[in-house]
C-alpha cells in the first residue's frame, strides 16, 4: 500500500510542476555519474526549480 501511495503522490508532484533548471545553468551541466554499489546514489544531488503549472492534463 505505501508503494502505490508514493507513486500517486510523486505522480502528482510531476503533473502539478513544470520542472526548469536553473538560471545560469546548461543542459551540459547535469552530472550522470552515479557512485558504486548496490543502489545507484548520485554523486551530486540535481537541482531543479519547480513552478506552477497552470493546468494538469
Amino acid at each position: 500500500m505505501a508503494i502505490a501511495t508514493i507513486d500517486l503522490v510523486l505522480s502528482n508532484l510531476l503533473c502539478s510542476f513544470d520542472w526548469e533548471m536553473p538560471e545560469g545553468a546548461k543542459r551540459e551541466d547535469i552530472d550522470t555519474h552515479g557512485q558504486a554499489g548496490l543502489i545507484q546514489h548520485k554523486k551530486n544531488p540535481l537541482c531543479l526549480v519547480a513552478k506552477k503549472r497552470i493546468e494538469c492534463v
